[in-house]
């Protein structure tokens, strides 16, 4: 046991045996007695008269809006929530996809998810069970309970470890469900996007409640079906043919695998040439936004369009369009909640609760997603070359005559092979995925008077819960490419290799060739591909089966819980009555990845070699609380709690807080804490093995290097950390409320949050990136490149030397080429230092045809500061004045994080301005404006070249609008639009905007309440 722990044991037996020795004595019946057991954020005080700071959205705000998912309505109404996206659980592209990362999730004041604390009732529930990029695991809000059930949502904004233990490091959020109801609850509602009317998009939920004087029951039950939204249905019917010019519009990106080179990929030159797919910007294939753009780099590296084919160096794409983004996934939910409450005796009551959620994502895997792209060993380093008798190669040399010849007519080298450049999938293809996901959790709890008085109180909870994520996700079979490529493909096609080396002849059976080209996705290519002998250019479906099968991963978690807790009141103060509480709990929980042979046999050729693993984790902990009415006007409130982990380590995390009110009208509000998060299972007990991606190039002092080479992928390894400090925070809020009138109230929080030993494992880009990877040479401190040039591929150390890099051949240099995997270590890394001043305003008025109301709330980010330790922020050196970096909206690309993994770029504000009328009590209007600012490079973050055309973009503005009426019979009906002017997005950080375009909700809801 640590010292701080004996100190916080000791504080705990003291207090324990202070209460015991005070006469349990019946009171006046009159006298003042704690309002409730358990409430967010103390276990003595209540939300009004808490002196932390708790903002409630009650059920109805949650119903009212008729939202999508619970997800949707915090992305909208939170402004201290800086969920990446609304999209979060729906777009799952790359390595989120591969990792089955779907959950929707709530991230409080930017410091992650994980440091956001989810409750149902007080209670911790189970995390989804697939860990983020850091190895993290947070609940899934859409999972927990049907919102029809849901009766308000605390959130506290301070912190909150000293009162629930690990987590809370930005607040806590916590789902109160509805005891009390009895009747009927129905309600159905439906939204209808205007880019596609025919996508379903609809939810069905019902709640019942029964119950007398001494037993309560609610059961909810709710189902939501939605279909898949491009991005591209959205926004490519607004604006097809885009300004692409650098000066003007969005510039370019180029596209992998839409490119074809010589022997070494090394771009463009005598000996190593680059193609362009010949049908880049083929009208057949659409509008320039699908069929894309050739290109070029200018003297500047600025891409442009190219006049023409030949003087095409790749094919690119609008800079930050992804068409292959969903902003709505074909996904069905079933989620069901059970809860009862019953008095076994006028002092002792029982209660349970049941959890259930299944969700099924019908999913595709598409051309251009981070999946389908970017082999992890690239064919052209695998020698797999496209032969010239494949019809895809036979089409595109007939459009463009230099393919596999040297470019410039340089006859005397001889022809050059050709090589697909990565995409593990045809171009524009898709093919069905799957996800998914089923939760079970049964909650257990009872609670009494102790002794047989009226002033203490015991509560016992106790929890079980599971939960399994399966993904099914498309990568190709690099062994079946190289025969497919050939024109062997097909589960039935048989040859001798050793009789036709050259795939000059057909093989035995339902022989097939893969095209790799542009073609196979022309309007005409299927019309060309008869039966077994290929001729055409369309690639055959069932070949694709072959080639592009599924893998599978499937993760599991099973958690448990339980607590004691004893609260009451000892002694007087002038201000009443003292309160304690005091607990001890313990949770166990224990997580895994399961992943099928294709992936653990590194068989495929994007996602790679992923590994099974298994790890589990045990926290004990104890706590206090006591409550101090030390006048009429002041309350204290001091808490503390010591967890231990199985690890080996244990932290203490007090709070005092004080709520001051000096008249009716005005309360003053301060609290001081820490508050801290523990390792997760996967960063201290599993090694985790996964693709990663590294960098071609690095920037020493302003001199890039290796900017010839390959932004090569690998494997890579993460490994635990059994020493691992929590992250901690010092969080400190200041805050006042003022009624100024009976219909005009103002409110401020300050807080401070001080962010230190950030628990992750640096990605593969900085690792590589790191001079302690990187090979330099130890006298100029240079990087040593393959072939001596400054922009010639760079090398790195292997792990024996620099803990860094494992060669595949220990025999020769180890270049991106030559990398079996890379080795990361999860360990504590830096600070962030980060201020946020919440304002909000509530106006209250009667008009001459109802009431009327504005309550506007703001947050603004007003400092958020973390180190650039290694001082190599890619390009631009200069952005982090004596290395601390100020990510208050500014966006720094690559080198963001170089030294603090997962820091976001905060915007510096966001707020909602809604109004809501009453016009006879039936029918109720409100109108909501939001603002999302931008995040935008500092124009002292720009280059020269940079500046010619650059201008500020601000965020988005988006507005809805909602009409309800309701019925004398307890039906009503709602009729919303949300994105009412349909504003664009900026054309930067997109997936923190709304970009559903307009959209339609109808509800109609039916009461039976008695």
């Amino acid at each position: 046991m640590t010292n701080s722990a004996r100190i916080l044991y000791g504080i705990v037996c003291g207090v324990f045996t202070t209460v015991l020795s005070v006469p349990l004595q019946a009171q006046d019946e009159q006298a003042s007695a704690l309002e409730e057991i358990v409430v967010t954020g103390s276990y003595l005080y209540t939300g009004i008269d808490s002196p932390s700071p708790v903002t409630v959205f009650t059920g109805e705000d949650m119903m009212f809006e008729a939202n999508q998912d619970m997800l949707t309505f915090f992305f909208e109404n939170v402004t201290q929530n800086y969920t990446s996206d609304i999209g979060a659980q729906t777009d799952a592209g790359g390595n989120m996809g591969a990792r089955s990362i779907r959950q929707a999730s709530i991230n409080l004041r930017g410091l992650g998810n994980e440091n956001t604390l989810v409750l149902l009732n007080g209670r911790r529930t189970i995390n989804y069970p697939a860990p983020d990029f850091n190895g993290w695991t947070t609940p899934d809000i859409n999972s927990m309970v049907p919102r029809i059930a849901i009766e308000r949502t605390d959130l506290l904004l301070d912190g909150g470890s000293a009162t629930f233990g690990s987590d809370p490091v930005a607040g806590v959020v916590n789902f109160v469900t509805k005891k009390s109801f009895r009747g009927f609850d129905l309600a159905l509602d439906s939204r209808i996007n205007e880019t596609d009317t025919d996508a379903k998009d609809y939810t069905i939920a019902a709640l019942w409640g029964a119950g007398d004087d001494r037993t309560t029951m609610i059961a909810a039950i709710e189902w939501t079906e939605t279909d898949r939204i491009l991005l591209s249905d959205v926004e490519g019917e607004d604006n097809p043919n885009p300004d692409v010019t650098p000066e003007t519009g969005t510039g370019l990106d180029d596209q992998f695998g839409l490119n074809f080179d010589g022997p070494t990929g090394m771009g463009m030159g005598a000996v190593t040439p680059t193609w362009v797919d010949p049908d880049c910007g083929n009208p057949a294939l659409g509008v320039p936004l699908f069929a894309k753009y050739p290109s070029y780099e200018d003297v500047d590296d600025v891409l442009r369009v190219a006049d023409a084919m030949n003087l095409a160096t790749s094919c690119s794409q609008p800079n930050g369009y992804n068409p292959s983004q969903f902003i709505q996934n074909n996904v069905t939910q079933l989620t069901a909640f059970l809860s009862a409450d019953h008095q076994l005796s006028d002092s002792v009551s029982v209660d349970f609760e049941i959890n259930f959620s299944r969700q099924r994502f019908d999913d595709i895997a598409t051309w251009g997603d981070n999946s389908s792209r970017n082999w992890l060993v690239t064919p052209v380093t695998r020698g797999i070359t496209v032969p010239t008798t494949n019809p895809g190669f036979v089409r595109a040399a007939t459009v463009l005559p230099q393919l596999g010849a040297l470019p410039f007519g340089d006859g005397g080298m001889g022809a050059v092979p050709v090589y697909m450049e990565g995409e593990t999938m045809p171009f524009n293809a898709t093919m069905p995925a799957y996800q998914r996901a089923d939760l079970f959790r049964v909650a257990f709890g009872g609670s009494g008077d102790l002794a047989g008085t009226n002033n203490w109180q015991w509560r016992v909870d106790t929890s079980v819960a599971w939960n399994e994520v399966e993904n099914g996700l498309r990568d190709m079979v690099v062994a079946n490419y190289e025969l497919a490529i050939e024109g062997y493909g097909g589960t039935t096609c048989t040859f001798d290799p050793a009789s036709d080396p050259a795939g000059a002849q057909a093989g035995t059976g339902d022989c097939y060739y893969y095209n790799p080209f542009m073609s196979s996705a022309l309007p005409d290519a299927a019309s060309l591909q008869t039966g077994i002998s290929q001729t055409g250019l369309a690639n055959d479906p069932a070949m694709l089966e072959w080639l592009i099968p599924t893998r599978q991963d499937t993760f599991t978690g099973e958690f448990w819980s339980a607590d004691v807790l004893i609260t009451g009141e000892v002694g007087e103060l002038p201000g009443g009555p003292i309160g304690i509480a005091i607990g001890a709990g313990s949770r166990h929980e224990t997580l895994g990845r399961d992943s099928d042979y294709l992936s653990t046999s590194n068989l495929l050729a994007a996602t790679g070699n992923y590994n099974d693993w298994e790890g589990k984790q045990n926290v004990d902990s104890i706590y206090f609380e006591v409550a101090l009415p030390l006048r009429d006007d002041i309350d204290l409130q001091i808490a503390a709690r010591n967890e231990k982990y199985d690890g080996g380590f244990s932290e203490t995390t007090p709070k005092i807080a004080v709520l001051w009110t000096p008249t009716d009208q005005l309360a003053l509000r301060a609290s001081f804490g820490s508050s801290f998060r523990g390792p997760s299972i996967s960063q201290s007990d599993a090694s985790t093995l996964i693709g990663g991606f590294g960098p071609r190039r690095v920037t020493i002092d302003q001199i890039e290097y290796g900017a010839n080479g390959r932004g090569w992928r690998f494997p890579f390894l993460t490994v635990p950390n059994a020493n691992l400090l929590p992250q901690t925070s010092d969080n400190i809020s200041v805050g006042f409320d003022y009624q100024i009138n009976d219909r005009i109230d103002i409110g401020a929080t300050w807080v401070s949050i001080s962010f230190k030993d950030r628990i992750g494992a640096a990605p593969a880009p900085t690792t590589l990136n790191n001079a302690a990877c990187l090979n330099l040479d130890p006298t100029t401190g240079i990087p040593i490149t393959v072939g001596g040039a400054v922009d010639g591929e760079l090398t790195y150390l292997t792990i024996a030397n620099g803990g860094c890099v494992s060669p595949a051949d220990p025999a020769l240099p180890v270049t991106g080429a030559n990398i079996g995997y890379v080795q990361s270590v999860v360990s504590n890394l830096n600070y962030l230092d980060a201020e946020f001043l919440d304002l909000r305003l509530a106006i209250r008025a009667d008009t001459p045809i109802g009431p009327l109301s504005f309550t506007p709330s703001v947050s603004i980010t007003t400092k958020y500061e973390f180190p650039n330790t290694d001082g190599a922020v890619p390009d631009n050196a200069f952005l982090c004045p004596d290395d601390i970096c100020d990510g208050v909206g500014r966006a720094y690309g690559g080198g963001m994080g170089q030294g603090f993994v997962g820091v976001t770029e905060m915007p510096r504000w966001q707020g909602t301005f809604p109004v809501r009328l009453t016009i006879g009590g039936n029918h109720n209007v409100s109108f909501s404006a939001r603002y999302r600012d931008g995040i935008n490079r500092d124009i002292r973050d720009l280059t020269q070249d940079q500046l010619v055309g650059f201008e500020h973009e601000s965020g988005q503005w988006s507005t809805s609008v909602n009409y309800n009426y309701g019925f004398t019979n307890g039906a009503s009906v709602a009729f919303a639009i949300s994105n009412l002017t349909v504003t664009d997005p900026p054309n930067q950080a997109g997936a923190r905007f709304n970009r559903r375009s307009r959209t339609y909700n109808l509800q109609y809801r039916h009461t039976f309440e008695q």
